[in-house]
């Protein structure tokens, strides 16, 4: 692998340069016959004896063929690297009470918040992240991550009644954050809370600040919603308003922004104003400057793998030659090998294994386990890590484990690793005989990647009711080729999750797709037969072996239906929590 191959387009100056030292040559040897006989030329000429002429030219294009590769910037071989990130902890602490219904913004006041949230989150670069929603309680929906994609999914789901209740208690969505922030890096953490004001129960300065004093981190405030006053409409899923919310007499409620509540939360830290969230990129602007004096920590240290370059070699093999062409033409000869061998031996180990891949390449799965558990306590926010780690509990057959440990790297990778993540999560869960959550995330790799061949067949073998391993099937895991000889007539179940060749231990930063390809195990797929497990056939073996003929592979038509569907229940689940929060609600 080099760095810059655009400089290897000077290699084809080496043949035409050796055209040229033969066609010299032979033009020398006829000029030197015009003044002596050639048997006269060993004494009397320097350099006329052609095997001596042969190697100096030799040497030379040699000399010349490395400096190109030098500049080439040969890398091979790997070394870990610590690569340490700089940057903040924000907390959204988002208001999804009945009253973010009012439609005085775009399109609701919960709608303006999260348009103020994704105009923001556009201007970070490196900071963690996390969403709070609060109604009468509060908890974590988006923990920190710096994985900006998937923050902004989770945004567009967030909705009214997510909660389950009324009520909009500001006191407990602090303390939640409290909770769930890092003291070390008090300093350097933000909390941005996006409200129209109306609590309830009513704001309790004088605990909220003491809990922010405690907490020793900044607070900002937006207020949302206007102050004239606005109607809390209900509308069914084809956005017609079928009802506006009434109080016990009848009267419909208006709600508008409370300044004053707002004012106080905001005062509570250096006495800083509240910010007016009408629906304008300015809001965000604001809410990043005022970002941009507070102070950043260290937020982390990865290790990643980084290409070694090597071009220091092929200079010093170059200067070698050199000394051997111009100082000692015949007696150093016999020994470049041997000098070219020992500056190789400078460049140390060319490959470096970390110790958890070590552990699954060797079907040590409980080592695996131990050693991706320690080094996500060095680095708890490396996606891959946890990818790795889900990988060797299925390999253990730890399947509720694997689940947990593949919905934490979700957060935390992007890209291909994220599909792949999403695809093994879904065989979890189908081999731990969720057969309905296993649905669900093979209907989201076909959503990122509707052409996944593995996901359609393995969907179409769920949808003919293909009974799932039996709890023997764990076990044999364990027993290598043996166990496909000893005659598992279960060639229906599914498929051992996939990395598709990429377990990427030590992973760089998502963006830097680092993955070991040479060194990654796999526990789908996998090249090396002697490590293939009895259940690592995959999905494609399975649905030829076992179904007719006669049946056809679901389509495309079928899967983009059994997506719609999905998404419609999604659509039918929160219009119902939206509608109980609504008639539930007391004004």
């Amino acid at each position: 692998m080099v760095q810059y191959p655009e400089w290897g387009l000077l290699l084809g100056i080496i043949p035409l340069l050796a055209i040229g030292y033969t066609l010299r040559f032979g033009q020398r040897k006829r000029m030197w016959a015009q003044f002596q006989h050639p048997s006269r030329w060993a004494t009397t000429i320097r350099l006329s004896d052609s095997g001596v002429y042969f190697w100096q030219r030799v040497l030379t294009l040699l000399v010349l063929t490395s400096v190109i590769i030098a500049l080439m910037r040969p890398q091979y071989g790997e070394r870990f690297e610590t690569v340490e990130r700089q940057g903040r902890h924000i907390f959204f602490v988002v208001d999804t009470s009945l009253s973010m219904l009012a439609e005085d913004g775009a399109p609701n006041r919960l709608g303006t918040a999260t348009y103020h949230i994704q105009q923001l989150v556009s201007r970070l670069s490196g900071d963690l992240v996390a969403i709070v929603p609060f109604a009468s309680t509060a908890y974590v929906y988006v923990p920190l991550t710096h994985d900006y994609g998937a923050l902004q999914l989770f945004l567009e789901d967030m909705h009214v009644g997510m909660i389950g209740s009324s009520g909009s208690n500001i006191t407990q969505a602090l303390s939640v954050v409290e909770q769930h922030m890092d003291p070390a890096n008090a300093h350097a953490t933000t909390i941005i809370v996006l409200t129209d004001g109306e609590f309830l129960p009513p704001l309790d300065t004088m605990a909220i600040r003491a809990m922010i004093k405690k907490m020793g981190v900044d607070m900002m405030v937006v207020g949302v919603g206007s102050r004239q006053g606005e109607p809390i409409p209900w509308r069914d899923p084809d956005t017609n308003t079928t009802a506006l919310k009434k109080d016990r007499n009848g009267a419909i409620v208006l709600t508008k922004r409370d300044d004053a509540a707002l004012a106080a939360l905001a005062g509570l830290v250096d006495g800083q104003p509240m910010i007016d969230g009408r629906v304008s990129p300015v809001v965000a602007d604001t809410l990043y400057s005022r970002l941009s004096t507070s102070e950043t920590k260290r937020l982390a240290s990865t290790q990643r793998v980084t290409r070694v370059d090597r071009y220091h070699v092929v200079l010093g093999l170059a200067l070698v030659i050199a000394i051997i062409q111009y100082g000692y033409p015949r007696f150093l000869m016999r020994y470049t090998v041997i000098v070219a061998g020992i500056l190789l031996m400078w460049a140390g180990p060319l490959w470096a294994a970390h110790p958890g891949v070590t552990a699954y390449n060797r079907q040590d799965y409980s080592a695996a386990i131990e050693a991706f558990k320690m080094a996500l306590r060095d680095d708890p926010d490396n996606g891959a890590l946890y990818y790795n780690l889900a990988n060797a509990y299925v390999k253990a057959g730890e399947y509720d484990a694997a689940i947990t440990a593949y919905h934490e790297s979700l957060p935390l990778v992007s890209g291909d690793l994220k599909k792949q993540a999403l695809y093994n999560l879904a065989t979890a869960y189908w081999r731990n005989r969720d057969r309905e959550a296993a649905l669900a995330y093979y209907k989201q790799v076909l959503a990122v990647d509707p052409n996944h061949i593995k996901t359609k067949e393995t969907i179409e073998m769920i949808l003919r009711d293909v009974a799932p391993p039996d709890t023997s099937d764990a076990a044999s895991e364990t027993k290598g080729d043996n166990a496909d000889e000893a005659g598992e007539s279960n060639a229906q179940k599914p498929p051992t999750p996939s990395t598709d060749g990429d377990m990427p231990a030590d992973a760089a930063e998502e963006g830097e797709s680092g993955h070991q390809d040479d060194h990654n195990a796999s526990p789908d797929g996998e090249t090396d037969s002697n490590n293939r497990d009895s259940t690592a056939a995959g999905s494609e073996t399975a649905a030829d072996a076992t179904q007719p003929n006669s049946q056809q592979a679901i389509s495309n038509a079928q899967i983009h239906y059994l997506v719609d569907m999905a998404e419609k229940q999604a659509r039918e689940k929160q219009q119902k929590a939206v509608k109980s929060v609504f008639e539930g609600d007391s004004w």
